[in-house]
């Protein structure tokens, strides 16, 4: 075989290589979801703080967990407790705001309040992704939504959590947009939200990709936690989800 046919052969080969590449490209991005990325209690700092919000500002959606403490306020904390930098430990629904806000978190960090982080919410244009933490009754509920209403603007805020009764109470009392959190995939879980109009959000490794076409069928959206992996985040995109909440990953 000559050379020039030689050169022939490897430039018609190197051509459909290309277009197979771009093929491929274009499939994955064909398929993939156009996911909204939600920082999982702030991204870069201590969590739940003022600090870890101001960082946010590559995420649509910035998630925080609200407490009610003994004096009926709103503070952030993931846990009922907080360890505080001198070691001393608060359970916050038996604590104080005032004595909570005057210590020290690691590193120096404040706890926020969350009004405090409504206002960080407005100013980066934001949208408030908060977490009930714990049962509420529907005086705390009525409290939380007003101070949404002072601070913010509801229709830039979801409200999540655990609890179906939080989320039926708000629902009564508001038409905030709504997220089901949920570990396990159960027929249940994907029902309560059917049922009362409220969009799912379940831990990522339990999805399947027929639950998404399911939400999708019931004209709802579905949101995915804590997705931290390159493989898992990948993979949700693909299966089409409408929510990522990760650590990591904002786009």
């Amino acid at each position: 075989m000559s050379r020039g046919k030689k050169f022939a052969i490897v430039g018609i080969v190197f051509a459909l290589i290309v277009v197979i590449c771009w093929s491929l490209i274009y499939t994955i991005n064909a398929n993939v979801s156009p996911a909204l990325y939600i920082a999982h209690r702030g991204h870069g700092h201590y969590d739940n703080t003022a600090e870890a919000f101001y960082n946010s500002t590559d995420y649509w959606g910035i998630e925080c967990d609200v407490r009610v403490t003994k004096d009926n306020q709103l503070i952030l904390n993931h846990d009922p407790e907080v360890v505080f930098e001198d070691g001393i430990t608060m359970t916050v629904a038996e604590s104080n705001l005032v004595d909570l806000l005057s210590k020290k978190l690691d590193g120096g960090y404040s706890m926020c309040e969350f009004s405090t982080y409504l206002e960080i919410c407005e100013e980066l244009g934001k949208v408030a992704v908060i977490e009930l933490k714990g049962e509420y009754t529907d005086n705390e509920i009525s409290m939380l939504i007003n101070q949404i209403e002072q601070y913010y603007d509801a229709d830039k805020v979801v409200i999540i959590s655990f609890s179906q009764n939080n989320l039926l109470k708000v629902k009564e009392q508001s038409s905030i947009e709504l997220q089901y959190l949920f570990t396990e995939n159960t027929p249940e879980a994907f029902q309560f939200c059917f049922d009362n109009d409220i969009n799912p959000s379940i831990n990522f490794a339990r999805l399947k990709a027929e639950d998404v076409k399911n939400v999708h069928n019931h004209n709802l959206k579905i949101g995915v936690w804590t997705v931290n992996l390159m493989t898992a985040n990948v993979l949700m995109k693909e299966f089409g989800v409408d929510f990522i909440t990760s650590d990591y990953f904002c786009s």
